[in-house]
């Protein structure tokens, strides 16, 4: 099962997120019309095989054999539809790792949409620490499949900053898939500034991923500095890898506003990496001076280090003096930075090459 639970990187470890809930959790209707996420099918012979305790048991002899499989969460989510309570019992004895995180979101997935009151209180009565962070964010993915304003009950179970930014993105990430404009709604309406930013963040991220066009267009109606500044760069990262000239032609209508070169600066960079000559050659179109040569300078950095001898011989054709010298810069700059050895071969390569002083001049300021 995939879910929109991310803890690697966050730091948690012995983290207390116990806390009390604002609100009772509120069940997702009976009459509601999606279905728990669904694995793989397995092999046949798991199919129809009841899950009691001795399922689990044999999901734990699986697992000390080796990693979970698709078989392994069948088995899961079948003990979770007969015994969650029992099933998240069982999950939280398992030694820590990947596995056990899987099995923790799996557990914890089903149960909240199945019955979000009961996984909640089990949560509140149990669990601390990064269980509880992971199992509350789990279950809020379940419910803001029917609401954004009803996984504010499994937020609501934890008390720190990170962890409750971690349930908020899988809230957001969840929500957004069924409802969109409700969801953004819901993050613009956060009043905690580390939270509303979170929110925010993990929206134009996940937004600018599914609907590009969309999230720009909710952005520049509903956004204004520091906020329209960092979903506009994210929106930009996203873009810009897959329509990067789409990307420019809406990005030239915001010139006037907030974090025009940040975003045009994400631009660059993304595109840089799919199509470099274009990418160049959009940003000498740039007719700011500021943001050009921002521009430049990162699309050069990016483009060097895949094609230094194509990226400095095109630097070094620009005929206006200030843009030639910052690019051959930029492309110097970075091959000294990133690769030393790459900027040892260019020079022993070309002895001659009329850009060499510029290289050379680079080394020895580094």
């Amino acid at each position: 099962m995939v879910t929109g639970v991310a803890l690697v990187g966050m730091g948690l470890a012995g983290c207390d997120s116990g806390g009390e809930p604002a609100e009772k959790a509120k069940d997702i209707p009976a009459s509601a019309e999606k279905s728990p996420k669904q694995v793989p099918v397995p092999a046949p012979s798991v199919l129809g095989q009841k899950s009691s305790d001795g399922g689990l048991d044999q999901l734990s002899a699986m697992l000390l054999r080796g990693r979970l499989s698709d078989e392994g969460l069948e088995i899961l989510e079948e003990a979770v539809e007969q015994n969650p309570a029992g099933a998240a019992e069982w999950a939280v004895t398992l030694p820590p790792g990947a596995d056990r995180d899987t099995c923790l979101e799996t557990v914890f997935y089903n149960w909240g949409w199945e019955d979000s009151t009961a996984a909640l209180n089990f949560i509140r009565g149990t669990l601390r620490g990064m269980d509880r962070t992971l199992a509350a964010a789990s279950v809020a993915e379940a419910m803001a499949e029917e609401s954004p304003e009803s996984a504010s009950a499994a937020l609501a179970l934890v008390a720190e900053p990170i962890p409750r930014g971690i349930v908020i993105e899988s809230i957001v990430t969840s929500g957004l898939a069924a409802s969109p404009d409700r969801t953004a709604s819901w993050a613009q309406a956060l009043s905690n500034p580390y939270e509303r930013e979170t929110a925010l963040a993990a929206l134009a991220s996940a937004w600018s991923e599914e609907n590009p066009q969309a999230c720009a267009a909710w952005l520049a109606s509903n956004l204004n500095g520091d906020e329209r500044v960092d979903a506009a760069v994210e929106l930009m990262a996203n873009w810009g890898s897959t329509s990067p000239r789409e990307a420019a032609q809406w990005l030239a209508g915001q010139r006037n506003a907030a974090g025009y070169i940040d975003a045009g600066d994400e631009l660059a960079d993304a595109w840089a990496i799919v199509d470099p000559r274009a990418a160049a050659k959009w940003a000498l179109q740039e007719t700011d001076p500021a943001a050009r040569e921002v521009f430049l300078e990162t699309v050069v950095m990016n483009w060097v280090l895949n094609e230094a001898a194509e990226t400095i011989n095109w630097a070094n054709q620009l005929q206006n003096p200030e843009l030639r010298k910052a690019a051959l810069d930029s492309a110097f700059f970075s091959l000294e930075d990133e690769s030393p050895a790459a900027l040892d071969y260019w020079l022993e390569s070309n002895p001659a090459h009329p850009a060499r002083e510029a290289a050379l001049k680079i080394r020895e300021t580094e």
